[in-house]
C-alpha cells in the first residue's frame, strides 16, 4: 500500500483489501455487483415501495405496508411513469432460455434495465408497449441537456384522425 502511496487509517483495511481478488465500483465509487433496482416510487403523492431483487419480473408494489391491487397502479399513476421509463430506454430485459433456471440478464444501461423491470412487475410488456407506441424519434442524452428524450405515436388504424404523439 506505501507503493501505491495509498493512505490507510485502519491496519484492519490493508489485511482486508489484501485478500481480496476483485473490487467492483461505479463511478461514484460505491460497491456494485452491476445489478440495479427500482426500490421507492413516488406518484402522485405516495411513495411507494417496490419489491424484488435483480432483473426479473417478481414483486410487488407496497403502499403503507399493503400490497397494491393492479387497478390500484392505474389510479394513482404508476402504470403511467411506469410505461414512460420503460418506453424512453435503450435497454433490454431478457429472461433465461426455456429450461434453464438462470438468472435474468440485462443488456444496455443497468439503470435503464431497472426501470424496465419495474415495468414488467406492473404488468407492462415491453414488446406491448412498443407495438402500442412505436417509437417515431430520439434525441440521445446530451451533457447540455442532461436527458434523453423518445418521442412515440400511437400505433391506430389508418382511419383514426386524431393520432395521439407522446414524448418521454
Amino acid at each position: 500500500m506505501a507503493a501505491k502511496k495509498a493512505i490507510v487509517k485502519k491496519l484492519s483495511a490493508v489485511e482486508t483489501l489484501g485478500s481480496a481478488t476483485v473490487i467492483c465500483t461505479d463511478k461514484t465509487g460505491t460497491l456494485t455487483t452491476n445489478q440495479m433496482s427500482v426500490r421507492w416510487l413516488y406518484a402522485n403523492g405516495p411513495l411507494i415501495e417496490v419489491t424484488g431483487s435483480g432483473y426479473g419480473p417478481e414483486g410487488a408494489f407496497l403502499l403503507d405496508g399493503k400490497t397494491l391491487a393492479q387497478d390500484a397502479l392505474d389510479s394513482l399513476g404508476v402504470r403511467r411513469l411506469l410505461h414512460a421509463a420503460a418506453l424512453c430506454n435503450n435497454a433490454a430485459v431478457h429472461q433465461p432460455a426455456a429450461g434453464e433456471s438462470g438468472q435474468w440478464t440485462i443488456s444496455g444501461d443497468p439503470t435503464e434495465a431497472a426501470l424496465i423491470t419495474a415495468a414488467m412487475k406492473a404488468g407492462a410488456g415491453l414488446d406491448t408497449l412498443q407495438k402500442k407506441y412505436p417509437r417515431a424519434a430520439h434525441i440521445a442524452f446530451e451533457r447540455i441537456r442532461k436527458r434523453m428524450t423518445t418521442i412515440h405515436e400511437e400505433a391506430s388504424d389508418a382511419h383514426e384522425k386524431n393520432r395521439h404523439v407522446l414524448a418521454y
